[in-house]
């Protein structure tokens, strides 16, 4: 089963008009309910979406639901221009995901090599370092986590165009009034994703095989888990023989 971590209760306002993602008393497993790093968790029913993929795959179900739901949320078409500020785990299947979505024209901007390289063999049109504010996509999308970045997607979208803000983070973001306003440009918050339309889109999607996820994996538990066995007993030896020495020690000072 991919299970989603996002819980609602079902009886708010937001709740009852299928906003579940705004409900007024969400909790996640492992952040407001228990589970997350544990081997095993309970959880509901509801939020249990059989799947056909191996394990390392069905992992993304959670951060490419996150990318569905941007997208829907920039209501991304045939022939749109997209661009992407950040090109971590969420620009990289949002740029996936936007190209299903029919999108024309994907630029992903990202500072650091290894994400451009990554984004380029993702499917990005174009990959940069900075952006080029003359060149405005009809759609962007942030998830830098950076207050000036979420700035710059609002002033870097064309007139009429909408800006999708994904990040998490505590500040304010300065927005240039007249830009906004003249440019009629549509501003919008897309929050982690819906357990009823985005997160079962998603494991279908990883199912067909139409969104590549292996290029994103870093580590395996197993590798780490042979890494983390080697040093608690590398550890454990060295603490043992720490007290051994104690032990003589005290036993010395006795006799």
């Amino acid at each position: 089963m991919a299970v989603d971590g996002n819980l609602h209760c079902g009886v708010c306002d937001p709740c009852q008009r299928g906003d579940l993602t705004l409900c007024a008393n969400r909790a996640g497993l492992g952040q407001g309910a228990e589970g997350g790093l544990a081997d095993f968790v309970l959880a509901p029913e509801f939020s249990c979406v059989p799947y056909d993929a191996e394990p390392e795959v069905a992992v993304f179900a959670e951060p490419l639901s996150v990318a569905v739901r941007a997208v829907r949320r920039g209501n991304v078409g045939i022939g749109d221009r997209v661009g992407i500020l950040g090109g971590g785990t969420i620009g990289l299947l949002l740029t996936q995901v936007a190209r299903l979505a029919g999108a024309a024209e994907i630029t992903v901007v990202e500072p650091h090599p290894r994400r451009r390289e990554l984004a380029a063999e993702l499917g990005a049109d174009r990959v940069l370092a900075a952006a080029d504010v003359a060149d405005q996509p009809d759609v962007t999308f942030d998830v830098s986590g950076k207050p000036a970045v979420a700035a710059f997607a609002v002033r870097w979208v064309r007139s009429g165009g909408r800006a999708v803000l994904l990040s998490v983070f505590n500040g304010t973001v300065p927005v240039d009034m007249m830009d906004l306003l003249l440019g009629e440009k549509d501003v919008v918050a897309s929050l982690s994703h819906s357990f009823h339309d985005d997160f079962p889109t998603a494991v279908r999607m990883l199912e067909r095989g139409v969104v590549r996820v292996q290029p994103l994996i870093s580590d395996r538990r197993a590798e780490l888990q042979k890494q983390a066995h080697k040093l608690g007993e590398g550890v454990f030896k060295d603490s043992a023989k720490a007290f051994r020495k104690r032990v003589r020690r005290r036993l010395r000072a006795v006799a």
